[in-house]
């Protein structure tokens, strides 16, 4: 008798080590002190200058204590919880985006939008080369400007790159000047190398970039790009077998110029091609 009740009992024992067991590994993994530590000292370095009608975004972030997983545009991996993505887009951030930037302690992360906040005219970091992990970037509408640094051609791993913005202040509360567009500082070295190591892209919007160059051959045979975006520049000649699928080619002139290049026959021979756009806006001041 005696016997049966302690095998009873080791059984129970068994079980219930099993079944706590089982309970802990379908609860989540809380995010880890150096991201929440991150996100914390990201949050403190811009002010939140927002219209009215924008809700609080950012009311999940005020607990610090609290697993930063759940909060609002984050999203951690689900055995690591390692912060991998962060939509911090339309968030109303204002303030210089620095090249210590806590953003840069993240760095597990494979998405970040920061698109339509106000990083108030400032470079492009270089130390984006430090999320070495990174699927999608996109730092459209943000008021940057400068030089596009040539350290964000080590990413990679992106899918998708986007550095776009609104060709008139006019057009958007975002929107940089005219005057004020990101540019490229050495085509005949940024292009060839973006087109060599940014094999993985799918799309790609450079249409606010500030430059004067013809695309270079390199960028015909990028066999992942479906989509690409790009401002006065002049068109390769493009593969029969490219798999292109949207192609805008934009002229912005503040002078009364004609558009210079010719469009190659070869765009015929795009069969993947659903949509091209050919856009010509004129200003005239």
């Amino acid at each position: 008798m005696m016997s049966f009740f302690l095998r009873t009992i080791v059984l129970l024992l068994f079980l219930s080590l099993n079944l706590f067991g089982t309970f802990a590994s379908l609860t989540p993994n809380l995010c880890p002190l150096d991201q929440r530590d991150a996100l914390i000292d990201l949050k403190t370095e811009f002010k939140i200058r927002k219209p009215d009608e924008f809700l609080d975004y950012d009311a999940s972030w005020a607990n610090s204590s609290s697993d930063c997983c759940n909060w609002e545009g984050v999203t951690c991996d689900t055995k690591s919880g390692k912060v991998i993505g962060l939509d911090l887009s339309c968030s109303c951030l204002h303030g210089r985006l620095e090249p210590n930037s806590s953003l840069f302690r993240l760095q597990h992360l494979k998405s970040l939008n920061l698109a339509y906040n106000n990083f108030t005219l400032s470079p492009i970091p270089d130390k984006f080369n430090k999320l070495i992990w990174l699927e999608t970037l996109n730092l459209s509408e943000s008021s940057l400007k400068g030089h596009v640094p040539i350290e964000l051609l080590q990413l990679t791993n992106l899918v998708s790159l986007d550095l776009s913005s609104s060709s008139s202040a006019s057009n958007s509360y975002f929107a940089p000047p005219p005057t004020l567009l990101l540019s490229i500082e050495n085509p005949p070295l940024f292009l060839p190398l973006l087109a060599r190591n940014l094999r993985n892209l799918r799309a790609l919007d450079m249409s606010s970039v500030n430059i004067s160059s013809e695309i270079p051959q390199e960028f015909s045979y990028m066999s992942s790009l479906r989509s690409l975006h790009l401002k006065n520049w002049e068109l390769p000649v493009f593969s029969i077998n490219n798999s292109m699928q949207v192609l805008s080619l934009l002229e912005t002139s503040f002078s009364e110029s004609s558009f210079s290049g010719r469009i190659p026959s070869s765009l015929g021979e795009l069969s993947n091609l659903s949509s091209l756009v050919l856009f010509f806006k004129w200003f005239h001041w």
